[in-house]
């Protein structure tokens, strides 16, 4: 079965749900300000939550995440104290609980739950007619529009059986996007994948996000999910929220280096996937090369960074579909930034990207030194460095650099 709309549709469709979802854009927060007593275990959350874009819960396992969604969508109250609220509507005073159905939430699970002896269009529908009517006009068709959206069109009769486990959480998205929610919360949707599927599945939260420009909350104690869909972040441990803020702020703090792991995240644009590069081609030249598709040959993807070139492996080369977002995170660990005064010609390493040392930090191992960098368009990231070659070098702030950047290690 086709859907009738194009995927020039959903992007056009795009400006209808942004005004549509205006009232709820006006209003800013989730407000959390409470406490779960259980047994010897104990949670508080006194924070403000952004209604717009992906927030990430990050933590270790049985540090309080799951318990901290269940309590925002009312599936847990006893022992529950405090108050939260969404927009303008009071969830849970110290007078009164709204119940679970009024609070019109989407919750998807690690594992699908679907109805398995439904097809998956019957799958949709069930939670289509059940979906509040007021709330129907920003999913436009409802399932067959879903469809498309989560990129399951072809599954539509295909029952839960015949369908591997990331088609199976892609069903599952799709169905809850169908009860029109207002407020989307995803405990750890991925765990259960394949690196190959959970990659799938982020691109497909991406399109989702970007379309209907609903909240999202994400629980996840995967790096990797967290650094390629967070808007904003928290970090709990021990049912404690330690530290949150704007994704790109927490990531260069000090709390964010350590926790996870050094990990930096650009902001790139894809220009073309490419079968080769031209030998002549300077390594930190800017570029303006027409933007074309991907395809499965192709070897290499050229992006931009702040203006400048940058190939690496293309990610999508054993892949059915090519990614239809243009802009992409890039993945750098701190330690595969090396930096010079000079972009050197004579060397494997072909990335260099022009930037300015901001802060020169101390490591958390006592022989390296941590050095922040801002690019030319402002994002910021580090490079981490053995003190003798920061001694050797003497590198100052405000000192312009190249980062040089493997390929490789680049995703």
């Amino acid at each position: 079965m086709q859907n009738a709309e194009t995927h020039a549709d959903l992007h056009e469709n795009q400006k209808t749900n942004h005004t549509a979802n205006a009232d709820l854009q006006k209003q800013e927060f989730l407000r959390l300000d409470i406490d779960v007593h259980r047994g010897d275990f104990y949670l508080q959350a006194k924070l403000d939550l952004p209604t717009t874009g992906i927030s990430a819960i990050y933590g270790p396992s049985g540090c309080g995440k799951t318990t901290l969604l269940r309590v925002i969508a009312g599936l847990e109250t006893q022992g529950v104290n405090g108050r939260i609220q969404f927009a303008a509507e009071s969830w849970l005073t110290a007078q009164q609980v709204m119940a679970v159905e009024d609070r019109n939430i989407g919750f998807v699970f690690q594992r699908p739950a679907l109805f398995p002896h439904l097809t998956v269009l019957e799958n949709l529908e069930f939670a289509w007619r059940r979906a509040p009517q007021a709330r129907k006009q920003h999913l436009r068709s409802g399932p067959l529009w879903v469809a498309e959206l989560t990129g399951i069109n072809e599954l539509l009769q295909h029952k839960p059986a015949q369908l591997s486990g990331g088609q199976q959480q892609r069903v599952a998205i799709a169905r809850t996007l169908l009860s029109c929610p207002q407020l989307l919360l995803m405990d750890e949707p991925l765990a259960n994948l394949d690196r190959k599927a959970k990659l799938d599945l982020v691109q497909v939260l991406q399109r989702v996000q970007n379309v209907l420009q609903i909240p999202i909350l994400y629980v996840s104690h995967n790096a990797e999910e967290v650094l390629r869909l967070a808007d904003y972040l928290v970090f709990m441990e021990q049912g404690q929220v330690i530290t949150h803020g704007e994704f790109v702020s927490v990531l260069q703090s000090d709390e964010g280096f350590a926790r996870l792991g050094g990990a930096n995240v650009l902001a790139a644009t894809v220009v073309e996937a490419v079968s080769d590069v031209p030998m002549h081609a300077p390594m930190h030249a800017p570029t303006h090369v027409p933007t074309k598709e991907p395809t499965k040959a192709d070897k290499l993807l050229h992006l931009t960074i702040a203006g400048q070139s940058m190939r690496l492996p293309n990610p999508d080369w054993q892949r059915n579909q090519v990614a239809s977002l243009k802009q992409r995170r890039l993945l750098i660990a701190a330690e595969s930034i090396g930096l010079a005064r000079t972009p050197p010609s004579d060397t494997s390493i072909s990335n260099a990207l022009p930037a300015q040392i901001i802060a020169l930090k101390p490591a958390l191992h006592p022989a390296e030194s941590r050095v922040l960098l801002e690019l030319a368009d402002g994002q910021h990231c580090s490079a981490l460095i053995t003190k003798q070659s920061l001694q050797r070098l003497q590198f100052k702030e405000g000192e312009q650099v190249y980062m040089l950047i493997k390929a490789v290690a680049s995703h």
